[in-house]
Order: structure tokens, then C-alpha cells, then sequence
């Protein structure tokens, strides 16, 4: 019995290490180009996990972007994210000025449409404000 009781101490301690280690990847949000590649690393690798750190904290961002960080609570629209934003990518250096970033860049089935990405400082990250 004191076999059984150990190994099953010893699971949970296990289980627990491992959802501690567990971290959702890192976004470089010093950058707003990276702020806007972690978007297309999602479609791409199909790991919706870092969408929702990437808005405003502030709330003040639109409704496109508002549901890009929110996909993950989208079941029914992830497919057509993975589609529209898997061969999606930053076309162009940001251009910055004061606290807000404009970052160009294409998405689509094809990548066959072009975009602004607006993006907001906060307390010295970039955030998802419009596109």
C-alpha cells in the first residue's frame, strides 16, 4: 500500500511539474514586425496559444483584431485562420511613429492581399490595435 500511495504522489508531483513547465511561446513584443509574425507562426504551426497576449490591453483595439486574439475561443473559425494567415507575412519594415506602428503585410489563401497592421505601445510593448 505505501508502494502504491508513493507512486501515486510521485504521478502528481510529475503532472504537476509538467503543466508548471508548460509557457506559451514568446513574443518578442519590444518589435512590432514580430508582434506581427507571431500571428502567421500561429496559423503556420497551428498553435493558436500566444494570439491572445497579442491585443491591447487596453481594449482599444478594432473588431479584425479583436477576433484574431480571441481565435482560439473561435472553434468554428480556426480553419479558415490557419487558411487565410498560414502563407501570410511582413512585406516591409515597421514605420513608428510616437506610440502607434504601421507594419505591412500580405495574407490570403495566396498571400495575394495587402494590409496595414496598426499597433499601439503600451508601457513599451507593441499590441494589435487595427487592420
Amino acid at each position: 500500500m505505501k508502494k502504491l500511495a508513493c507512486l501515486l504522489f510521485m504521478l502528481v508531483l510529475l503532472a504537476l511539474g509538467l503543466s508548471a513547465d508548460e509557457k506559451k511561446p514568446a513574443v518578442d513584443f519590444s518589435n512590432p514586425v514580430k508582434v506581427v509574425d507571431a500571428i502567421f507562426e500561429a496559423a503556420r504551426n497551428e498553435d493558436l496559444t500566444v494570439l491572445d497576449q497579442l491585443c491591447d490591453p487596453k481594449g482599444e483595439n478594432d473588431g479584425d483584431t479583436r477576433r484574431i486574439c480571441e481565435m482560439a475561443k473561435n472553434p468554428e473559425m480556426i480553419e479558415e485562420f490557419y487558411e487565410w494567415f498560414g502563407k501570410g507575412k511582413v512585406t516591409g519594415a515597421a514605420v513608428i511613429e510616437g506610440d502607434t506602428a504601421k507594419v505591412p503585410f500580405v495574407f490570403g489563401p495566396e498571400a495575394q492581399h495587402k494590409e496595414d497592421m496598426i499597433l499601439v505601445k503600451r508601457e513599451g510593448k507593441w499590441y494589435l490595435s487595427d487592420f
